[in-house]
C-alpha cells in the first residue's frame, strides 16, 4: 500500500504471505527501497535473507497488561539522527 501526501510516500509492506525470498523479485521492491521514501515492513525476514540492511528496525512487544511496548534500534548515523529528532 502506498500513503502519498507527506514530505516523503509512505509503502506499507506486509511480507506475510511470501513463501520464498524469490518472490521478493515480483513486487518491485529495487526501485521503491532505493527510492526517497519511508518503507515500513511488516514480517521482514525474507527480506533480510537478501542481505537488505534496513535503517531503523521497531519492535512491538506487549507486557502482561497488554500495553505496547515500543523498541527502536538504529542502524547507522542517518537513523540515529532522526530518533534524535523525533523521540523525547
Amino acid at each position: 500500500h502506498e500513503y502519498p501526501g507527506g514530505r516523503l510516500p509512505v509503502y506499507h509492506l506486509d511480507l506475510y504471505r511470501l513463501a520464498d525470498a524469490g518472490e521478493l523479485d515480483y513486487l518491485g521492491l529495487d526501485e521503491l527501497l532505493g527510492s526517497d521514501a519511508v518503507a515500513a515492513v511488516e514480517w521482514p525476514g525474507l527480506l533480510e535473507e537478501t542481505g537488505f540492511k534496513f535503517d531503523l528496525h521497531l519492535d512491538f512487544q506487549f507486557d502482561a497488561d497488554f500495553n505496547r511496548i515500543l523498541s527502536f534500534f538504529p542502524s547507522g548515523q542517518r537513523a540515529s539522527n532522526l530518533l534524535s529528532s523525533v523521540i523525547l
